[in-house]
């Protein structure tokens, strides 16, 4: 197996035990919520950027308000600082925003002391974004051929060697559904793509 791949295998395997270890859908199932696991560990893509992504909800079937959803998701999370190893946690208002969240970012630190960064993107009952982003990662997983994986890994992990930080979501649309190969391919696939913001793709169906 090439070096890039067992890399990728062993943070992977790691990220499920911190998720694990920090109990983040127990604490969110606790409160009455979900969370949603999305993002490079959901699609089984994580490299070497040591991030956890989900999406959380609360009060979906009671229709509950703002304030009542915050609670819970202050609730969840002080379970969740409790255990041993979370050494930071960051908050930031976006409820004025279009994306109508409220967002966490834990910093924790595994027995190896490294740090990972797991990002808790508490959505709004009434954001547009409720449940986009699972549906993206079902939908790329559904597209991976072990082919489209190896060229995502490595595309990411020569990325890494040059000390250029690439995002996930241009990688995965450049290759499932452009073609792109190597990381000089993205390179150049980059200079003619549009990809500020949010990105709105979504693999087509059958893809």
């Amino acid at each position: 197996m090439e070096e890039y791949l067992a890399v990728a295998e062993r943070n992977l395997r790691k990220a499920q035990e911190v998720i694990a270890e920090l109990g983040v859908e127990e604490a969110w199932k606790g409160v009455g919520g979900t969370a949603n696991l999305v993002g490079s560990v959901r699609t089984e893509l994580l490299m070497s950027n040591l991030d956890i992504d989900f999406h959380a909800y609360s009060g979906e079937s009671r229709g509950t308000s703002v304030e009542a959803q915050l609670r819970d998701g202050f609730a969840a999370m002080a379970k969740i600082a409790s255990r041993k190893g979370v050494r930071k946690i960051e908050c930031y208002n976006f409820l004025g925003e279009e994306d109508r969240s409220f967002d966490w970012h834990i910093f924790y630190a595994d027995a190896d002391e490294r740090t990972w960064k797991i990002d808790i993107i508490h959505i709004m009952n009434d954001s547009v974004y409720k449940g986009k982003f699972e549906r993206v990662a079902e939908k790329i997983a559904a597209s991976l051929t072990p082919e489209f994986r190896n060229r995502i890994l490595g595309i990411k992990w020569d990325g890494m060697e040059r000390g250029v930080q690439v995002v996930g979501i241009e990688v995965y649309k450049a290759v499932i559904e452009d073609g792109v190969r190597t990381f000089d391919e993205f390179q150049e696939w980059k200079t003619k793509e549009a990809c500020g913001g949010i990105l709105q793709w979504e693999p087509r169906a059958g893809e």
